[in-house]
C-alpha cells in the first residue's frame, strides 16, 4: 500500500522534525514531502532503515507552505555570505512493493549514496534536489560511529532502549554533529542507520571541495565533544566514506574486530599498504595476508585484526568499495570464533599442559572444598548430630534396649555380653572385636540394640557390598552406607574414556583413572580421617574443660592428638617445675633435679593419657556379614573383605575406633588374624537359646493371642510349648515364623509341621539336588550328605575327625566344608581347628529325624546305596592293592637275576609290603562281604515298602 500525507508541517505526527526547523533560526521549513511504505503482502516487519525525504533552506519568511507532489519547486533567492544547512533526509526500506512501481525507481542518486536501486538489500525512496543556481555540488558520505551502541550478538539488548530511527538521527545529527555555517552550500540528502554497527552514513552534497567539509565537521564534532551515555568515555567520531558502504541487517552476522580484506579488483597490498590504508581507523593488533582463495575464482584476500571494535565498524564503512590505486577493496567482518570453539582449539594444540593443568585443578578444588565437605558428611553420619532421629531422643526417653524380646534381668548370658561389649568399648581400642554365632542366633539385634547406646558408630555392610554386580555399584554403595559425598562413583568410567582418548592422541597415558580398589581405599582414608577429627575434636575438649578447672595436666593429650592428625604442633607452656630447672642449670644438684622432673612428668603424662582416654567416647565401626557364608556371592569384589579388614587395623592401631566384625564364618579369624597378628582377639560367640528362654520368648510374643489360642483347645504353658519348641531349637528367625503362622490361626502343630516341612524340602533341595544336573554340579555326593543326615538324625553333633576319617569322606574334609559355606551344617571350632559338625539350624536336626524316621522306602534306598557307594569303594581299594601285589611279586619272584641282585633287607622290606597290601585286601573284602549282606536286608527293606502299597517289585530284583 502507497501512502502519500500532505499539508501544513505543525500537522505532521513527526514531532522531531518540525521541533528541529522551529528550534533553529537559520532554517524555516519551506518544501516537505513524505512518502512512506508498508508491505501487506506478507506478515515479516518491514525493514528499520526507511526512507523519509525532507528539504529545508533559507527563504523569506512568512506562513509555512505546502508543496504538492506535481508543483515545480520555487527558485529560492541567492545565498549571500555564509550559507545554511540544506538537509534533505532520506529515510530508507530494505523491501518495496512486490509487483508495484515504487518512487525508488524513478529516483537517481549520487554515486557515494547509500541505498541505489541496484543494491540488493535496500532500495532509496527520495526526491529530486534542486541544485543551487550557479553552484556546482559535490556528492559526498560520513560516517558517524559511536551514535548507537554496537550491537554484540544476539544477546545484546542495549539497541531496546536507544532510537535507530533515521529520522531521530537526522535531528540529533544537526543539532550536535554538523556546524551551524559552512562556506558554501551544504545538502543533506539521506541519513543511513547502521544500529548493528553502532553508526549512521550521512550523505550529502557541498558546493566546495568535500575535503573542506569533512574537515569543518571534524573539527566542530571535536570542539563539541559528542558522547553518548552508553559510552560516555569515548566521544562521537566522523571519518569520510572513501567506497560505498554496504549497510545491511542481516540477523546472524554481527561486527568483528578482524576484517577480511578482499582484492576485488588489481593487484594486492602488502602488509605495509594494508597497515597505511587502515591504520588511520584505529590501533591494528595484526595483519594477515594476503591468503589464496580457498575456492577456485574467488578473489584473494587479507586479514585486518583492530584492538577496539569501534576502529573496525569505521573501517569497514568507510573503506569498503575503495579503489587503492588500481585495487578495489572489498571489507566485510570475519564471523567470530565461538568461545567453546576456540577453547577447544587451544585445548587440541596443548594438550599435555591441559591435562597436567586438569589434574592440578581436580586436586585443588578436591583439597579445598571437596575433602571439607566429605568429611562434614561422614561425620554428620557417625555422630548423628543432625538427624531427626537425634532430634526426637531428646523430648523423648528411649525404652531399654533388649533382644530377642527378653529385658536383660532374664537372660543372664546376654547381660554379661552387654557388660562386656560396654567395657571394651569405654577403653581405648585394642583389637578387633568379632562377634560370632550362626545364623539367626541374634547377632545383628545385639549390635543393634548396642548401637543404641553407643554415642558414635558406624555400620558398614559387607555382604551388600560384596553382593554388588558392578565396581561401580559396590564403590557407590560404599559412599552410601559410609556418608561420603559427594562421590561421583560413575565418573571412573569417564575417566577411563577420557584417558583413553588423551592417549590415543598424545601417545601418553594422562592417569585419570584408578582401579576399583583404589577408589574403595580413598574413601576409607576419608572415613579414617573424619574418624580422627571427632576424636581430636573430644581430646581438645577435654583440654579445655580442664584447664578452665586450672588442670593443665590434659594439654600432652591434645599434643599428641595434634602430632597424630596433624602437622602442626602447639607451642609448649612452660611449667613452674621448668622454671626452677632452668634456674638449676649449671649447679651440682642440676642433674638430679632433671632426672626427677623427667620421671615425674613421664608418669603425670601416663595419668593423664589414661584419663583423658576414658573422657573420650571412641566411634565404634561395625561391620556386618564379614565373610558370609554363601558359596559363590563374593565374586571379583571379594578384594573388599581384605580391604575391610586392613582398615580396620588401621583404625584399631591409631587409636581412632572399635571395630566390630559380626561374621557367621569359623574362619574369619584367619583372615583377620592376617592383618592385626600381634594382638589376639575379643570374640564373642552366640549359640542358640535353650528351652526355657526360647518359651519365655514365644510367651512373651503370644501374650495377645491367649484367648485364640484357648478356643483352639490349646494353651501357652511351658508343658504345651516344649514338645514343640524342642523341635524347632532355640534359634530366632525360626521361633519368630512359628510365632506368626500361630498368630495368623494355625496351631502349634500345624504350625510345627509347616516348618518341618519346609526344611525338608530346603534340605532336599540343597543336599541332594532337585535333578540329576543339580546333582553333578555339588561338590559332594548324595551318599556323603546321606552319612551327614544320618549321624546328625541321631546325635545332636559328631566328630569332625569321625565323619572326614570314615568309609564314605575317606580323609577329604572339602565336602564338610562345602556343606557348611551351604548353609546345611555348621562346624564348631576348639583351639583354632574344627572340632564337631551340627545341624546349621535345630530345626534342620528335627527334620533329618522325620526324614530317616518317617520315609522308610527313602531311608531305604538311600541307605542301600550308601551301602553300594562304600562297597565300590572298597572295590577300587581292593583293584588298587592287587595292582601293586602283582608288581611286587614279580620282583619277588623273579628268577632272571634280579631277585639275586636284592639285598636281604630289601626282600624283607618287598615282602612286608607284599603282607601289608594283602591285610588291606582281606580287611576291604570282609568289609564288602557285611556291606553286602546290609545292602541286601535294606533292599528287602525296600521290596516290602513297595509290596506294601501295592506296587510292582519285580524291577527291583532285576
Amino acid at each position: 500500500m502507497s501512502l502519500s500525507y500532505l499539508g501544513f508541517a505543525s500537522r505532521l505526527p513527526l514531532g522531531s522534525l518540525a521541533g528541529m526547523a522551529s528550534r533553529t533560526s537559520r532554517v524555516v521549513p519551506s518544501l516537505l514531502h513524505l512518502q512512506t511504505f508498508s508491505n501487506t503482502s506478507n506478515s515479516r516487519p518491514i525493514n528499520p532503515s526507511f526512507s523519509f525525504n525532507l528539504r529545508l533552506s533559507r527563504n523569506f519568511s512568512g506562513l509555512n507552505s505546502v508543496r504538492l507532489a506535481n508543483e515545480a519547486p520555487p527558485k529560492p533567492p541567492p545565498l549571500q555570505g555564509g550559507h545554511d544547512v540544506i538537509i534533505s533526509a532520506s529515510v530508507e526500506t530494505a523491501q518495496g512493493i512486490p509487483g508495484e512501481e515504487t518512487v525508488a525507481s524513478r529516483t537517481s542518486t549520487s554515486p557515494t549514496g547509500v541505498g541505489s536501486p541496484t543494491s540488493a538489500v535496500t532500495s532509496t525512496v527520495t526526491t529530486s534536489v534542486p541544485e543551487v543556481p550557479g553552484v556546482p555540488m559535490q556528492d559526498a558520505a560520513l560516517w558517524y560511529s559511536n551514535v548507537v551502541p554496537v550491537r554484540m550478538g544476539w544477546w545484546d539488548v542495549r539497541y531496546l532502549f536507544v532510537s535507530v530511527k533515521p529520522t531521530t538521527l537526522a535531528t540529533y545529527a544537526e543539532s550536535h554533529l554538523l556546524p551551524p555555517t559552512f562556506p558554501h552550500p551544504f545538502v543533506v540528502r539521506s541519513v543511513v542507520a547502521s544500529p548493528k554497527e553502532g553508526g549512521m552514513v550521512l550523505n550529502y552534497s557541498y558546493g566546495g571541495e568535500t575535503k573542506e567539509a569533512l574537515e569543518m565537521v571534524a573539527e566542530w564534532v571535536r570542539k563539541k565533544h559528542v558522547r553518548r551515555f552508553w559510552e560516555w568515555w569515548q566521544e562521537v567520531g566522523v571519518w569520510e566514506v572513501k567506497g560505498h558502504p554496504f549497510v545491511e541487517d542481516m540477523t546472524l552476522r554481527f561486527p568483528s574486530p578482524t576484517l577480511r580484506v578482499e582484492f576485488l579488483r588489481g593487484p594486492d597490498l602488502t602488509t605495509e599498504q594494508l597497515f597505511r590504508e587502515f591504520r588511520p581507523y584505529g590501533k591494528i593488533v595484526d595483519v594477515q595476508g594476503p591468503f589464496p582463495p580457498q575456492v577456485a575464482g574467488n578473489p584473494r584476500y587479507a586479514f585486518v585484526t583492530f584492538r577496539s571494535l569501534r576502529s573496525a565498524t569505521t573501517a569497514r564503512n568507510s573503506a569498503h568499495g575503495e579503489e587503492n590505486g588500481t585495487t578495489l577493496l572489498g571489507v566485510s567482518y570475519e564471523r567470530r570464533q565461538k568461545v567453546f570453539s576456540s577453547l577447544l582449539d587451544w585445548i587440541n594444540k596443548h594438550m599435555r599442559a591441559m591435562v597436567l593443568a586438569a589434574t592440578a585443578i581436580a586436586a585443588f578444588v578436591s583439597y579445598t572444598l571437596l575433602d571439607p565437605l566429605r568429611e562434614f558428611f561422614i561425620i554428620n553420619k557417625v555422630t548423628n548430630r543432625f538427624s531427626l532421629s537425634r532430634l526426637e531422643s531428646l523430648f523423648t526417653h528411649p525404652a531399654a534396649s533388649s533382644l530377642h524380646g527378653l529385658d536383660s534381668s532374664d537372660d543372664m548370658d546376654l547381660v554379661k555380653v552387654g557388660e562386656r561389649l560396654k567395657s571394651i568399648f569405654e577403653s581405648s581400642p585394642d583389637t578387633f572385636v568379632v562377634i560370632t554365632g550362626p545364623e539367626g542366633s541374634g547377632k545383628k539385634e545385639l549390635l543393634t540394640a548396642l548401637g543404641e547406646n553407643v554415642k558414635h558408630h558406624l555400620v558398614i555392610d559387607a555382604e551388600a557390598l560384596l553382593s554388588q554386580s558392578t565396581d561401580e555399584r559396590v564403590l557407590a554403595h560404599l559412599a552410601q552406607q559410609t556418608g561420603y559425598r559427594p562421590s561421583f562413583s560413575g565418573f571412573s568410567k569417564l575417566a577411563g574414556l577420557a584417558d583413553a582418548g588423551i592417549t590415543a592422541m598424545t601417545g601418553q597415558k594422562a592417569n585419570l583413572s584408578s582401579t576399583p580398589q583404589d577408589s574403595a581405599k580413598s574413601v576409607l582414608e576419608k572415613v579414617a580421617g573424619a574418624l580422627g577429627r571427632i576424636v581430636e575434636e573430644q581430646a581438645e575438649g577435654s583440654a579445655a574443660r580442664a584447664a578452665a578447672t586450672g588442670a593443665a595436666v590434659h594439654v600432652p593429650l591434645v599434643k599428641s592428638q595434634k602430632r597424630r592428625f596433624s602437622t602442626s604442633r602447639p607451642s609448649p607452656k612452660v611449667s613452674s617445675a621448668d622454671k626452677a630447672a632452668g634456674e638449676m642449670e649449671g649447679t651440682e644438684l642440676a642433674p638430679l633435679v632433671e632426672g626427677e622432673q623427667r620421671e615425674d612428668k613421664a608418669l603425670e603424662a601416663a595419668v593423664v593419657q589414661d584419663e583423658a582416654r576414658d573422657a573420650i567416647h571412641y566411634p565404634v565401626v561395625v561391620i556386618t556379614g564379614f565373610l558370609k557364608n554363601s558359596r559363590g556371592k563374593a565374586g571379583k569384589n571379594a578384594w573388599m573383605s581384605d580391604l575391610l579388614a586392613e582398615w580396620g587395623a588401621l583404625l584399631v592401631q591409631n587409636d581412632l575406633a572399635h571395630v566390630v566384625f559380626e561374621t557367621g564364618n569359623p574362619g574369619a579369624g584367619k583372615t583377620l588374624g592376617k592383618f592385626l597378628p600381634s594382638r589376639p582377639f575379643e570374640v564373642i560367640t552366640l549359640t542358640d537359646a535353650p528351652v526355657e528362654r526360647a518359651t519365655r520368648f514365644v510367651q512373651a510374643r503370644l501374650s495377645g493371642e491367649a484367648e485364640a489360642i484357648a478356643k483352639r483347645g490349646e494353651s501357652l504353658s511351658a508343658e504345651s510349648l516344649r514338645e514343640y519348641l524342642e523341635g524347632l531349637g532355640g534359634r530366632m528367625t525360626d521361633l519368630s515364623l512359628w510365632v506368626q503362622k500361630v498368630k495368623a490361626g494355625l496351631t502349634f502343630k500345624e504350625s510345627f509341621e509347616e516348618l518341618v516341612s519346609k526344611s525338608i524340602s530346603e534340605i532336599r533341595k540343597s543336599g541332594f539336588g532337585d535333578n540329576p544336573d543339580e546333582t553333578k554340579k555339588l561338590p559332594w555326593s548324595q551318599q556323603q550328605f546321606w552319612q551327614i543326615v544320618l549321624a546328625l538324625a541321631d546325635k545332636e553333633e559328631v566328630s569332625f575327625d569321625a565323619l572326614k576319617y570314615g568309609l564314605v569322606f575317606r580323609g577329604d574334609e572339602s565336602p564338610l566344608l562345602a556343606m557348611e559355606e551351604e548353609q546345611l551344617i555348621s562346624i564348631s571350632l576348639q583351639n583354632g581347628r574344627p572340632y564337631s559338625v551340627h545341624a546349621a539350624r535345630p530345626v534342620y536336626r528335627t527334620a533329618f529325624k522325620h526324614i530317616v524316621n518317617t520315609d522308610v522306602r527313602y531311608t531305604a534306598s538311600m541307605n542301600w546305596q550308601l551301602s553300594k557307594y562304600v562297597i565300590a569303594k572298597e572295590t577300587e581299594n581292593i583293584r588298587t592293592c592287587e595292582t601293586e601285589l602283582s608288581q611286587l611279586a614279580s620282583i619277588i619272584g623273579d628268577t632272571s637275576g634280579m631277585k639275586s641282585s636284592l639285598t636281604r633287607e630289601a626282600r624283607q622290606a618287598l615282602e612286608h609290603r607284599a603282607n601289608h597290601l594283602a591285610g588291606e585286601v582281606a580287611k576291604s573284602t570282609k568289609k564288602i562281604g557285611d556291606l553286602s549282606v546290609t545292602a541286601t536286608q535294606w533292599k528287602g527293606k525296600m521290596l516290602e515298602s513297595i509290596r506294601a502299597s501295592n506296587e510292582d517289585s519285580s524291577v527291583i530284583w532285576n
